[in-house]
């Protein structure tokens, strides 16, 4: 029975495709691809820090002094130039914006769509 399900699939099937050989055009493709050194930004993760980077400079031109100060002291916490150790607010205020931050940043890519990069 399943013989014969497995001949009737073959035979509708007809012929194979038939195989290139493979050349030596081919083989300097696949040279210069194994050779290609890939960088974060060659790739759709690194192109969307570039975009966040440039959207967080277009986003400062329009920022309060008070946002723009949180930036830098956030930035300088996350850097260590700042010691915020014994201040259990500002610790707090870093962990929440942090949070919030990462989780904004989850939900943009999940709402993108694939662009079918790497």
């Amino acid at each position: 029975m399943r013989l014969s399900k497995l001949v009737t699939v073959l035979e509708s099937k007809g012929d194979p495709p038939s195989i290139e050989r493979w050349t030596s055009d081919d083989e300097d493709r696949l040279y210069k691809l194994q050779n290609n050194e890939i960088t974060i930004q060659d790739t759709a993760v690194g192109r969307k820090k570039i975009l966040w980077e440039q959207q967080m400079v277009a986003a400062s031109i329009s920022m309060s002094d008070e946002q723009w100060q949180r930036c830098v002291e956030t930035r300088k916490r996350k850097f260590g130039d700042v010691d915020i150790s014994g201040d259990d607010e500002a610790v707090e205020n870093l962990e929440i914006a942090v949070t919030e931050s990462l989780d904004t940043d989850m939900i943009a890519m999940e709402q993108q769509p694939n662009e079918g990069s790497i």
